[in-house]
């Protein structure tokens, strides 16, 4: 008697809860086990076939009309249906433009695969005995082979327990058959078009690379008595902190590759980090280097330096080479093919820098910090403010803030290191805090290093006198960014409270105008380099800064007294509101972005190799540009003329930089003038939002009818 095998399962062919029966490869079969030597007890349990079929006979014609699948298989099928063990229909639609009814219904996307090509055994057999001839391993490259042989598998079992930093990729392979082999190693489980296409160019190598020998480099020994002084900063506690040089001293030194894994060892060996441009190429990126970048940002002194890496075959950071032939590549770069591998450069650098392979606390924080300066032109906060933040958190940790000049656990390259680390940190703080309102990371009042001497620059040769004019003006400049942030929190707290603050305003104007005074006379020329450029720049945003707090206070004091009783028509506080003189503050801020504009115009194309490691001064230049908008709608001809005017001297200038420009934010600047500005009906939309206005006709304070905002801007 026939029995029916509990194997079978429910589906239905249009994926709906249906009665149809299938064995769960989808092609509607029923699997019945005839088994003639039953015996009589087993009649009631056989008897539920009655259910189905009354001839209680799955061999009858009858039973086998009922049983048979009533729709015939799908020739091809998507990806969805083929998972769910549904039928598909795709192949009656106009694939790609329609998607087939399942995809349709649930509103997924209707993929289609294409079919691998079957070769045949001649083609098999041709192509083992060429990649023999080569020297290629056939176990990581031909992925049809073992599909079609599953004798191999057995040797796919042996060359997957390889690690990773031992296999290797022929370098003569083909653009494909690279793309191929990254797809079998990296991600088996992602589809061959999620693996980028784009390939490195030190992946072909032609022979003059410089390659690293991993072990050499991993071997190298921490001294981790250094460690002791970064980990006596992370705790309070008094009686840990005395013995944390004893246990450091008692630990000895340990190898590198005891602070990292073997997986991110054979990480950066499959992504090529030990391999280094050829050494030509290698000499220029230095160069360019310290003939630019290191100028603006002294953080390495060039001979010690070239001293430490004479041999670059073993360098004593990999991770800060690195950064330093990314910088030197992208300063140097001028065609497609140039400036593709300098982003190769800084990938690679970044990947350096997130497998923790760097524990010396200069080379670190000298690394993140010149990483921070690479090509962040999507948005994203592992290219700016994270690794910034990074770099600071690493010079708190190993005390670089504090005054080390007396420290005999340091040598005297490292004391001149700390503190131009220190200075040049804390200056790009607060230029991010008077960008973008941000929170200083350094506290004022724990930082105890002394300013720059002339002998901290001895160095830097015939740069010495340049350098240290620069920044013998910037650092005492930061002392004034603490005073007037401190004042501009004193009077938004005052103006909430509706307090009188106008001793506040008073003070802030009073001391940028004694610093502007007594201001070097060719730093108050923003043509004479570009720290005078820059500096003018900062100075004009606080300005700006200043007023904007004043305007703020106004426009909190009006909304208040507008909603009290006390405002309403011909009463003394209304009054008083209505006669607050704001045309200083309106005239400033028109002032400050005329003088932007200006700067722009006249002084940016001068210094343009320079500007890729000055965006945080593009950024706030182009903010303060960026105020003329609203004056193109002022009610005085003159005003709107001169507004006008200034914009149309700036945007070619900003057309011929753009290249330069890495910062997302300030390439929105730029789109806003590009796209925005030219058009009257986005610009008059673009100006509406930005201001919370209606009658953008009347923005100055002499029209009868105008919002409060409209006042305000």
């Amino acid at each position: 008697m026939a029995t029916i095998s509990n194997s079978t399962s429910h589906a239905n062919g249009d994926g709906n809860n249906g009665n149809d029966y299938s064995n769960g490869n989808g092609n509607g079969s029923f699997n019945v086990n005839v088994n003639e030597n039953t015996n009589d007890n087993n009649k009631d349990k056989d008897n539920t076939i009655g259910l189905l079929d009354p001839t209680n006979d799955p061999n009858s014609e009858q039973s086998q009309a009922y049983f048979k699948y009533k729709r015939s298989k799908s020739r091809r099928a998507c990806q969805v249906c083929n998972r769910r063990k549904v039928r598909c229909d795709v192949m009656t639609k106009d694939y790609p433009r329609e998607k087939c009814t399942n995809c349709e219904e649930f509103g997924v996307e209707c993929i289609l695969v294409e079919r691998r090509k079957k070769r045949t055994k001649a083609q098999i057999e041709a192509d083992r005995k060429r990649l023999k001839a080569e020297g290629r391993n056939q176990n990581s490259e031909d992925g049809d082979f073992y599909e079609e042989n599953p004798s191999s598998l057995g040797d796919v079992k042996q060359s997957s327990s390889i690690p990773l930093d031992q296999r290797s990729v022929s370098s003569s392979a083909s653009p494909q058959q690279q793309q191929q082999a990254q797809h079998d190693v990296l991600g088996p489980h992602l589809p061959p078009e999620a693996i980028s296409d784009r390939t490195d160019p030190f992946s072909e190598l032609k022979g003059d690379e410089i390659i690293l020998d991993s072990s050499k480099l991993l071997s190298k020994e921490v001294d981790v008595l250094k460690l002791s002084q970064f980990f006596k900063v992370l705790t309070s506690h008094f009686g840990l902190r005395l013995a944390l040089h004893d246990y450091y001293k008692f630990k000895g030194k340990i190898p590198v590759s005891d602070l990292i894994t073997d997986e991110c060892i054979s990480m950066l060996k499959l992504a090529g980090c030990f391999i280094l441009p050829n050494k030509e190429k290698c000499d220029k990126y230095i160069k360019t280097y310290f003939e630019t970048f290191n100028v603006a940002y002294p953080l390495i002194s060039k001979p010690v330096f070239y001293r430490d890496f004479a041999d670059l075959h073993n360098p004593p950071s990999l991770l800060l080479l690195r950064t330093i032939l990314f910088v030197g590549s992208m300063l140097s770069a001028t065609t497609e093919e140039e400036k593709e591998e300098y982003r190769i450069l800084y990938e690679k650098a970044r990947l350096v820098y997130s497998s923790d392979l760097e524990p010396n606390g200069i080379y670190l924080a000298t690394s993140i910090f010149i990483i921070s300066s690479g090509p962040s032109t999507h948005p994203s906060l592992k290219t700016l403010e994270d690794h910034f933040s990074s770099a600071v958190k690493v010079a708190i940790a190993f005390g670089m803030h504090k005054d080390v000049q007396n420290s005999t656990e340091l040598t005297k390259d490292e004391k001149s290191a700390y503190k131009r680390l220190f200075w040049i940190l804390m200056i790009r703080d607060r230029s991010f805090a008077l960008s973008f309102s941000k929170n200083f990371n350094f506290e004022e009042s724990s930082c105890t290093v002394k300013p720059f001497t002339l002998e901290d620059f001895e160095d830097f040769g015939d740069k010495q006198l340049e350098i240290f004019e620069h920044y013998n003006y910037a650092v005492p400049s930061q002392s004034i960014i603490n005073r007037i942030t401190i004042l501009q929190k004193r009077t938004n707290m005052a103006a909430l409270k509706s307090l009188p603050i106008t001793a506040f305003i008073n003070e802030m104007n009073t001391i940028m105008e004694d610093f502007y005074k007594n201001s070097p006379p060719n730093y108050r020329d923003p043509s004479y380099s570009i720290g005078s450029l820059t500096t003018n720049v900062y100075i004009l945003s606080l300005a700006s800064s200043v007023q904007r707090v004043n305007l703020f206070r106004l426009h909190v004091m009006m909304l208040r007294n507008i909603k009290s009783e006390s405002t309403t028509p011909g009463s003394s506080h209304y009054l008083e509101i209505e006669n607050l003189d704001l045309s200083c503050s309106w005239t400033a801020l028109v002032q400050v972005s005329h003088r932007m504009a200006t700067i722009a115009s006249e002084c940016l194309l001068k210094f343009k190799d320079k500007l890729p490691y000055s965006q945080n001064m593009l950024f706030l230049l182009f903010q303060g540009v960026l105020g003329l908008l609203p004056v193109l709608f002022h009610d005085d001809e003159r005003v709107r003329k001169m507004a006008e005017d200034d914009l149309q001297k700036v945007i070619p200038v900003m057309e011929e930089i753009s290249d330069c420009i890495s910062w997302h934010l300030t390439s929105v600047y730029h789109f806003i003038l590009k796209e925005i500005y030219p058009d009257p009906v986005k610009l008059r939309r673009y100006v509406k939002m930005a201001i919370n206005g209606k009658n953008l006709e009347a923005l100055s304070n002499d029209s009868a009818n105008y919002s409060l905002l409209n006042q305000i801007v």
